[in-house]
């Protein structure tokens, strides 16, 4: 009997020792995950501000100060980014984003702008039908 009770102290001391060593391992673990998703976040954060800039850059090499949608021609992606300071600007001038988007094909669902009854596309510069822009 005392043997037997002597087996049952080893194995309930070893079950402690097992999920304490468990616990400490989930613990490293969970610091390694957290450390590796800050990480991640902030590459992520420092790539999108570098595109930022590069897409900047490229649109002042290629139009200068000037945010002219239509100088872009038929470059849409130039318009599109074009569109996105453009639409920052006038909004800041008195424009309202509206909940529509423009159904143009190369707008991709540009949100439209409106002041009065004017509303428009700041990619495709039309009404936002998909047809005059």
């Amino acid at each position: 009997l005392q043997e037997a009770d002597r087996r049952l102290e080893n194995v309930d001391r070893m079950q402690r020792i097992t999920e304490s060593r468990l616990n400490g391992a989930m613990q490293a673990a969970r610091g390694d995950l957290e450390k590796t998703k800050n990480k991640t976040f902030n590459d992520a954060r420092e790539n999108h501000q570098r595109l930022k800039a590069a897409e900047n850059q490229m649109l002042q090499a290629r139009f200068g100060s000037e945010n002219n949608v239509g100088a872009a021609g038929d470059d849409w992606e130039a318009r599109r980014l074009l569109g996105k300071k453009v639409l920052a600007k006038q909004v800041m001038s008195g424009w309202t984003v509206m909940p529509e988007y423009c159904t143009g094909r190369m707008c991709n669902f540009t949100p439209l702008i409106s002041k009065g009854r004017f509303v428009k596309c700041v990619v495709c510069e039309g009404c936002g039908n998909g047809n005059d822009g």
